[in-house]
């Protein structure tokens, strides 16, 4: 088995070695993998001819395999930045502080541009985009547009006046600025953008990591062996270290990625609407330069050159409507995606979590936010009783009283919220007290196997309840507790529930009863991996037809804690 690692220019990502990810046990005995550095122009010659098995790539590349030989993406990588772990990046316009002829956008026009290669996604392209969208063809003056081949030749050159404006991906300036090379006030981000989370200064939209991906001909059982050597790359292994990276997560959407190639035209979509090279006289001249062969000759050669243009066109029609067909159900796959993605959006329950002892906010959801017009950290400055004005300290305590001597595990009750603006809002309150001992597990990781339950719970529920009104709302709960020296998380919704004749299977890699593009029947696959394979506890659920489904996850609790 081959996998191919693609690397940039400027050497972002060195050489990874499966040895040092610190597990290679998912693979049989025996096997061996190999690591091929390839440039933006190698790659494709070698996937065409068969080669290789994986890739990881940039998006664009990724979107370009995808397109025309069917890769398939299995996982997107995490970038480590300073502060923040992210799995998107953007683009950098920027030019010198003391440029004081470029301040916006709008003053890029008719000045001369740096980018790293007009193939590289983050060092050219999203940038190209952006300023199309805004009206600036930079490809007016073919001169203006360098491509210097890296990042920081192109931070060097802007900085030391060559070229008026750089443009590089997200991250680079704030690693030379780390590492002492350039000083932070010596640049200026143009049409500068905020991004929630992101550790990076921006000017485009976000867009997903680098892919890793499997070739069209490589199988479900060494793409799942591939995929969860992968996923054990964590923030402390030395892969991880020498890659500057915090390791890999589920695959994003790439289709952001499509629609920025579309608009301008290139990869994949550069050719759909140009039409086929029309036969030039100098074509037809050495075509049939030779006369000798008489009038006969001349004949038969006319004639076979009109066959092979009716195939030919025959030929790239078929391709062109196929092409078209493939795009329309890639098209449609992303609306049900975001259709879902909006149903998810529209659930605002409120969630609070308060310590017994001091009242005081440890979390509130962004729904319980909203529902009370204060901050995150205004919560966490207050207790219940700054928006349950209508009862005392005494009383609620009292209230609380039968969940903490655990008489009751939980109870709702009708009550009003006071905003911050003074308005009351009633409501109704499912109060419930979450007292565990201290257990192990890797907290990232089991972070995830909790989420994509969720998920499955939210697509279940909603696959029952349809659109329907409030009577058809569905519930999911979380219910924990301390069994036998261990914990229990059980999560439970009202969905439809697992048929018994696939019961044994929902565990199995990529098996999913969803329509295509809803589900790639990884995510509970990776649950079972996380919870059995790396903590070496149990996972199971139970299921009625028609009424729900309960997962329960055991975790082993801490003795030294208790």
């Amino acid at each position: 088995m081959k996998l191919n690692y693609f690397i940039l220019l400027d050497g972002k990502y060195p050489r990874l070695n499966l040895s040092a990810a610190g597990s290679t046990r998912h693979f049989a005995k025996g096997s061996k993998v190999s690591i091929v550095c390839l440039d933006f122009n190698e790659i494709e010659i070698a996937v065409f001819e068969g080669r290789i098995d994986f890739t990881i790539t940039n998006p664009a590349v990724y979107v370009n395999l995808e397109y025309i030989y069917g890769a398939t993406r299995i996982a997107t990588l995490k970038d480590q930045g300073e502060e923040l772990a992210s799995s998107q990046f953007g683009g950098v316009l920027f030019t010198r502080s003391d440029s004081t002829d470029i301040r916006s956008l709008y003053d890029v026009r008719g000045k001369a541009l740096a980018g790293v290669d007009r193939t590289s996604f983050g060092g050219w392209l999203i940038l190209w985009r952006l300023l199309q969208q805004s009206g600036i063809n930079p490809y007016n003056d073919p001169a203006a547009v360098r491509s210097l081949g890296s990042h920081r030749k192109v931070v060097v050159d802007v900085l030391n006046g060559t070229t008026d404006v750089g443009i590089v991906r997200t991250g680079i300036l704030e690693q030379m600025t780390l590492e002492g090379l350039i000083d932070r006030s010596s640049y200026l981000v143009i049409n500068q953008q905020e991004a929630p989370y992101f550790p990076y200064v921006l000017s485009t939209e976000l867009y997903p990591q680098w892919a890793l991906a499997k070739m069209y001909h490589v199988g479900n059982e060494l793409a799942e062996q591939m995929m969860f050597t992968f996923f054990d790359i964590n923030l402390n292994s030395e892969a991880a270290r020498r890659a500057r990276i915090q390791g890999w997560t589920i695959p994003l959407d790439y289709y952001p990625v499509h629609l920025c190639l579309r608009e301008l035209k290139t990869g994949p979509y550069r050719y759909l609407n140009a039409p086929p090279p029309p036969l030039t006289v100098g074509q037809l001249y050495r075509e049939y330069r030779s006369w000798v062969w008489g009038g006969t000759a001349l004949f038969l050669v006319i004639f076979e050159v009109m066959m092979y243009m009716f195939i030919f066109n025959r030929k790239l029609s078929a391709t062109t409507f196929k092409l078209c067909r493939e795009h329309q159900k890639r098209e449609q796959t992303v609306a049900e995606l975001n259709e879902f993605k909006t149903t998810l959006d529209n659930v605002r329950d409120s969630v609070f979590m308060f310590d017994p002892e001091t009242l005081q906010f440890l979390y509130v959801n962004q729904g319980g936010l909203d529902q009370v017009g204060y901050t995150i950290e205004e919560m966490r400055q207050l207790t219940p009783l700054a928006i349950k004005p209508d009862l005392s300290e005494t009383q609620f305590r009292e209230m609380l009283a039968p969940l903490r001597d655990a008489t009751i595990d939980s109870f709702t009750f009708i009550t009003r919220h006071q905003r911050k603006d003074g308005t009351f809002l009633p409501v109704e309150v499912f109060l419930q007290h979450i007292d565990l001992p201290h257990f192990f597990c890797l907290h990232n990781e089991m972070g995830q196997v909790i989420l994509n339950i969720l998920v499955n719970a939210a697509h279940a529920i909603n696959d029952k309840t349809g659109s329907g009104g409030e009577e058809q709302k569905g519930r999911i709960t979380i219910h924990t507790r301390s069994v036998d020296q261990q914990v229990e998380i059980t999560i439970a919704d009202t969905g439809g529930g697992i048929p018994a004749a696939i019961a044994s299977r929902i565990f199995d890699p990529f098996f999913t009863t969803k329509e295509v593009g809803r589900g790639t029947g990884q995510s509970l696959a990776i649950c079972h991996d996380i919870v059995v394979s790396k903590h070496g506890d149990t996972i199971d659920f139970m299921s009625t037809e028609g009424e729900g489904t309960s997962f329960i996850v055991r975790l082993p609790v801490d003795e030294n804690h208790r």
